[in-house]
């Protein structure tokens, strides 16, 4: 008599303890990766782009450079020749200013803004004290008041750092010339003649 064929189920049930473990394996395999998966999406990642890491550089580099060598704080409205001629009293040397802190045309400069200032070879110091109480600096040359002519782009500022060298003394300048200037002191027109007290 020939051998029955054993069914399709009955080959199930003879392997039934393999499929099982392979389909418990399976199940375990699928829990993990969605267990993965969950985790992943749920813990945020820092994102630190390259360029905020560059940044996070040259800020570093910026205060290293700020601590090793002299900062000086723009006053409202001067430029790099002016801050050049009140540190090294030589406004030439601006391009000193600019190349140590990365400055590009059109060097636009903000009242309060830190710049560093390096040591310039055959540079002046600038003073480090104010004229004690009472001791008035003179103009160079002149008597009790003159007059000056205002040129082209020139400041309030530039004229007290030439006539004084002290650019503090603007103020002395335009309390005088206030009725001229007007209520701006930071517009001031070639040709108008200051009285310089």
């Amino acid at each position: 008599m020939p051998k029955k064929q054993p069914s399709f189920t009955e080959k199930l049930q003879q392997y039934e303890t393999e499929i099982s473990s392979l389909l418990g394996m399976l199940v375990v395999l699928v829990l993990a990766g969605a267990i993965f998966f969950f985790i992943k999406r749920s813990v945020p990642t820092p994102q630190v782009s390259p360029n905020d890491q560059a940044s996070q550089i040259e800020d570093l580099m910026k205060q290293q450079q700020a601590e090793s060598s002299n900062t000086y704080t723009v006053k409202r409205g001067q430029g790099l020749s002016q801050v050049a001629k009140e540190v090294y009293h030589d406004g030439k040397k601006w391009t000193l200013i600019a190349e140590a802190n990365n400055l590009k045309a059109p060097y636009v400069l903000e009242a309060g803004q830190k710049l560093n200032v390096p040591d310039a070879p055959g540079a002046t110091a600038a003073p480090t004290s104010e004229p004690e109480k009472g001791e008035e600096t003179e103009p160079v040359g002149k008597s009790d008041t003159t007059t000056y002519t205002v040129q082209k782009n020139d400041n309030l500022w530039e004229i007290a750092v030439a006539q004084y060298k002290d650019g503090y003394k603007w103020t002395k300048i335009y309390a005088a010339n206030k009725n001229l200037i007007g209520k701006n002191p930071g517009i001031i027109n070639a040709g108008q003649v200051l009285t310089l007290p």
